[in-house]
């Protein structure tokens, strides 16, 4: 038993410290930190991409590990395998069924973590661009001829930030009608003025928000698109939007 130990020991040294690298995934480069601390056979630690913090949990068996790591703001787990050539540390991670790949090397500064200051945040390509979306009333039995509705266009830009894509607004009566046009949507006027950015994870549409030091992933709705069309349902009413892509 006392010699497993010292084996075991032996073997999780080589992992122990700060390491820095890079993650691939089909759809992007990040650069990434690990700080991994073995206790026997036994491997914990953190990983950092961006601001986003990962805990390690895992087991270390010859020059390999295997084990989980946890997103804390929703729990999200993904199953990772390390194995030690040299002094590279290989890093394979499976994130909602997408394998990322990374090669990291030991630091050899003061053995501080510290994270890529850029946003490296994950965004589905399929949802880049401007998309609006319609909404009419009136026009029924009972409505005396009445009917109106507005448009309202949303621009997701490649970098994270929201863009206004302007609102149409129009009424038609018997006696009647009017439209007009414009921008000042509120809600991604706040979005902006707190610093909001939008990102993917799996299929659910999340927004970042920075108050101050504080940052908060706020998962919003979940997202299918299909040719020109996006449907998000909100995660909270079950409420359905439906997008249409204009460019």
């Amino acid at each position: 038993m006392l010699f497993c130990n010292v084996l075991a020991s032996s073997f999780a040294q080589p992992f122990s410290g700060d390491w820095q690298g890079q993650l691939k995934s089909p759809a992007q480069t990040v650069a990434a930190t690990l700080r991994l601390i073995p206790k026997g056979q036994q491997l914990g630690g953190r990983l950092d991409i961006a601001s986003d913090m990962y805990t390690i949990a895992g087991t270390i068996t010859g020059n390999k590990a295997t084990g989980t790591m946890t997103y804390p703001t929703d729990g999200s787990t993904f199953p990772f395998t390390m194995q030690l050539t040299g002094t590279t540390l290989q890093v394979n991670i499976t994130a909602f069924g997408v394998g990322m790949v990374g090669a990291f090397t030991k630091s050899t500064g003061a053995g501080t973590v510290t994270a890529a200051t850029s946003d490296k945040l994950y965004r589905d390509p399929a949802l880049i661009g401007a998309w609006q979306t319609s909404e009419q009333y009136g026009g029924g039995a009972n409505s005396g001829g009445f009917y109106g509705g507005n448009t309202s266009t949303m621009i997701l830009n490649a970098d994270g930030s929201f863009g206004d894509g302007g609102s149409t607004s129009y009424i038609s009566g018997s006696n009647s009608s009017g439209i007009s046009q414009g921008k000042g949507n509120q809600v991604i006027a706040q979005l902006n003025a707190m610093g909001a950015k939008w990102f993917t994870k799996g299929n659910i549409f999340y927004v970042r928000i920075r108050q101050n030091s504080t940052v908060q992933d706020i998962p919003s709705s979940k997202y299918y698109v299909e040719n020109n069309n996006a449907l998000l349902t909100d995660l909270k009413t079950g409420a359905k939007t439906l997008y249409r892509r204009v460019r």
